[in-house]
């Protein structure tokens, strides 16, 4: 984490960053109904039609580039690129289409849906996993194989959540 941080926060031979970390994002999946679901694409799998969920927010985005195989971030620079990415994410996320039960919008909202059994997979908090996890020993939160993503917030910068990832 240490490394990542320095190369996405360094100017001029200056580190200007430290890595942080309250929450993370990646995946609550039911074990017992979805052991499948090891990373951001599995949600597509056909084997949970109707039954995922996730946001449809910039780090769903990002979550399944990586997942993908791509790296948006070393793209910023190269907006032809980061379309091109961005393209081959929204033709995944077009397909995955029948597979979810609903795009959530709010923790408690997504939480509901994985109590009741009506979502097994879900991108999400980390935080919400665990909640849901002190009731529910099969459900839990677990780190995508592509990495699970966390947010960096520059000290001069002023909180902006719909901007952090």
């Amino acid at each position: 984490m240490l490394e990542a941080t320095k190369k996405n926060t360094e100017l001029n031979g200056d580190v200007y960053g430290v890595p942080h970390i309250w929450g993370t994002s990646g995946l609550v999946v039911d074990t017992k109904t979805a052991a499948g679901i090891k990373d951001y694409t599995d949600l597509c799998d056909a084997t949970y039609k109707g039954k995922i969920s996730y946001r449809l927010k910039r780090p769903t985005l990002i979550g399944f580039a990586f997942a993908m195989g791509e790296d948006p971030f070393a793209a910023y620079n190269d907006p032809a690129k980061y379309q091109a990415i961005l393209d081959k994410v929204q033709q995944k996320l077009i397909e995955c289409k029948p597979n979810v039960k609903a795009y959530w919008s709010g923790g408690d909202e997504l939480l509901n849906l994985v109590r009741s059994g009506e979502v097994v997979g879900a991108m999400a908090w980390d935080a919400g996993g665990w909640k849901v996890n002190r009731d529910n020993a099969d459900i839990t939160f677990v780190a995508p194989e592509s990495g699970a993503l966390g947010a960096l917030l520059l000290k001069s910068m002023e909180l902006n959540l719909e901007a952090t990832i």
